[in-house]
C-alpha cells in the first residue's frame, strides 16, 4: 500500500514544485492506481479492503489536487505552511468562513445521516438482501453507513457548539 504520510508529489515522485511534466504524473498515477485500486482486493480480509479503499482515496485526491494548477499551487503553500485564504481574510472573516464551511459540512452530514438511517429501515422492512451468493441483509452496511454519518454529524456539531463559545 502506500505511505500516507508522504504529501501528494513524494506520493507520485515528483518534485515538490509549480512546474512538472503532466504526463509524468498521469503515468504516476496510473501505476499506483494498478497497485491500490479496491477491485484487485475483493477476495482480501476487510481490513485489507479498507487499506486499499482508503489508499485509492489518496491517490485519487492527490491526483486533483496536482491537477489542477491552481489546487497545486494552493498545495504548495499549504506544504510551505501558508494558508491562502488566510492570508487573505481578516482573521474574524476567517473564522466566519470557517465556521461556514463547518455548518455546510454539518447539514450535508445531517441530511446524509437521516437518509441512511431511512435506507436502514427500509432495507429491514422489505427484507432486501445483497445481490451476492451469500445475500446477507442490506441492513448491515447500510446500518455501518448511518452509524458513521451519525457519529460524523456528533462530531461536526461538537466543533461547531465549541467554536461558536470562541
Amino acid at each position: 500500500m502506500i505511505d500516507f504520510s508522504q504529501d501528494y508529489f513524494a506520493l507520485f515522485g515528483l518534485p515538490a514544485r509549480y512546474r512538472f511534466d503532466p504526463a509524468e504524473l498521469d503515468a504516476a498515477y496510473r501505476k499506483l492506481q494498478t497497485e491500490v485500486h479496491p477491485d484487485r482486493f475483493a477476495a482480501a480480509g476487510d481490513d485489507e479492503r479498507r487499506l486499499a479503499l482508503q489508499s485509492s482515496s489518496r491517490v485519487n485526491e492527490a491526483y486533483r489536487a496536482l491537477r489542477s494548477p491552481l489546487e497545486r499551487a494552493h498545495y504548495l503553500l499549504l506544504l510551505r505552511g501558508i494558508d491562502a485564504l488566510a492570508e487573505i481574510l481578516s482573521p474574524k472573516a476567517d473564522r466566519v468562513r470557517r465556521w461556514l464551511a463547518d455548518l455546510l459540512s454539518f447539514l450535508f452530514c445531517l441530511f446524509f445521516s437521516w437518509k441512511s438511517w431511512t435506507l436502514v429501515r427500509e432495507a429491514i422492512h422489505e427484507g432486501q438482501v445483497t445481490q451476492t451468493t451469500w445475500a446477507p441483509p442490506l441492513w448491515i452496511p447500510y446500518g455501518m453507513m448511518a452509524l458513521g454519518m451519525s457519529v460524523l454529524t456528533l462530531q461536526l456539531l461538537l466543533q461547531l457548539t465549541q467554536k461558536r463559545r470562541h
